[in-house]
């Protein structure tokens, strides 16, 4: 999901076009969301690309 973040910043069109193309990676990255969650319901463990050590430095939103 990270490079369709990374698309959408990188996109230089104009005006429309523009909103028509980010538009388009948003419901891309909401598709993908809603396999996630429907996957999770299936009991399916997702995969996580962060290490456990990674996961130990986040420190919590407040």
């Amino acid at each position: 999901m990270a490079d369709f973040v990374n698309a959408i910043k990188k996109i230089k069109s104009k005006g429309m076009l523009r909103l028509l193309k980010i538009e388009a990676k948003v419901y891309e990255i909401l598709t993908l969301h809603i396999q996630q969650h429907n996957l999770v319901n299936q009991g399916v463990p997702l995969p996580t690309s962060l290490i456990k050590r990674e996961l130990k430095n986040c420190t919590p939103i407040r």
